[in-house]
């Protein structure tokens, strides 16, 4: 595994926009936000021309957004890349991306979530480069512990990421009108260890993503999952999962995917995070529907974490070896 430096003093930050691109003056706000924020501290930003830019929810056609990834990570003047976004079709730029090329040449740190596992997690599986399932650039202006923490590990400071207790209830920033500035954290929610036993400590390598991303990716021609867990299984795994989009159900179905296609073999650990569809599905909830298709690893199973799309939320390091610590109702993850 290859790990990418972070970010030098007065270090340059690369804006793409792989899948979406904002028109919204209220995402317009939020991106000056997070530049100002960078700026103050030094960075300078530099976006590529699609990031402010609508094409039905993307930012450009296929093969323009993977040029201009292509061309900003290929960029010795330019230190990280950051997504600026989601969205829903980043998955329609791998066919003009050419994956070996990046592979073979000097490695840079990506980070972006949601849409942009496509990237993140081929990074890391196929590339077998150290990537960021963190913030989206347009996120860095919000105030929260969160971001702080994700600015310091962008300097290169690993942290322990301590379970955060007081949390958004519901994923509602999509409603808002106005720029968001911080979050609204009016509910009280726990880390739940489903195993034999009530508490853990668990090391191995960190993989993972956005479930409806990754059942896109398994069982395609960029699915290299076999040659990586066979390279990476002496550490084993600690997979986690963010669920954006899919109903129980097709959560259900997902995971019996991923399982039978030996995506969890040597796996030590699944941390999931709240899913935005929370219901029952036919009397069953959600974390008992999730837990009886994963219930046959054997092995530790953590639900509601501070991983996805409801806020706030930590920033999972691809490749990197992590302890995960659960003890007194309480978890943390440790970057080794």
């Amino acid at each position: 595994m290859r790990y990418p430096k972070r970010l030098n003093k007065n270090g340059t930050i690369g804006v793409v926009a792989p899948s979406t691109g904002f028109t919204e003056h209220k995402y317009i706000t939020m991106c000056n936000n997070a530049k100002e924020r960078l700026e103050k501290l030094g960075y300078s930003i530099i976006y590529s021309e699609s990031c402010f830019n609508d094409l039905n929810g993307r930012s450009n056609t296929s093969l323009i957004r993977a040029k201009e990834f292509e061309d900003m990570y290929l960029n010795n003047e330019i230190d990280i890349l950051i997504a600026i976004g989601g969205g829903e079709y980043e998955m329609e730029i791998l066919d003009s991306l050419d994956l070996d090329k990046i592979k073979n040449s000097p490695v840079k740190l990506f980070c972006g979530c949601s849409d942009n596992t496509i990237l993140t997690f081929l990074l890391t599986t196929y590339c077998d480069i150290a990537s960021v399932y963190g913030h989206n650039f347009y996120e860095i202006g919000i105030e929260h512990k969160v971001i702080n923490d994700y600015v310091e590990f962008l300097k290169g400071n690993n942290l322990d990421l301590v379970e955060i207790k007081k949390v958004e209830e519901k994923d509602e920033s999509w409603k808002f009108s106005l720029p968001q500035i911080n979050y609204d954290c009016n509910y009280i929610n726990d880390w739940k260890l489903y195993y034999e036993k009530d508490k853990i400590e668990v090391s191995g390598m960190v993989i993972g993503g956005l479930l409806d991303n990754l059942i896109c990716i398994c069982g395609t021609k960029y699915d290299n999952l076999s040659n990586f867990t066979q390279k990476y299984k002496n550490y084993g795994f600690i997979w986690y999962i963010d669920i954006c989009t899919l109903n129980p159900e097709e959560v259900k179905r997902g995971l019996w995917q991923l399982k039978n296609a030996g995506w969890f073999d040597y796996a030590k650990l699944i941390i999931i995070g709240r899913p935005i569809n929370q219901s029952d599905s036919y009397g069953i909830n959600y974390r008992e529907n999730m837990y009886d298709e994963l219930k046959e690893l054997k092995i530790p199973i953590i639900f509601d974490a501070n991983i996805g799309h409801i806020a706030p939320c930590y920033y999972m390091y691809n490749g990197a070896i992590a302890r995960v610590i659960y003890e007194n109702n309480l978890g943390k993850i440790q970057y080794i």
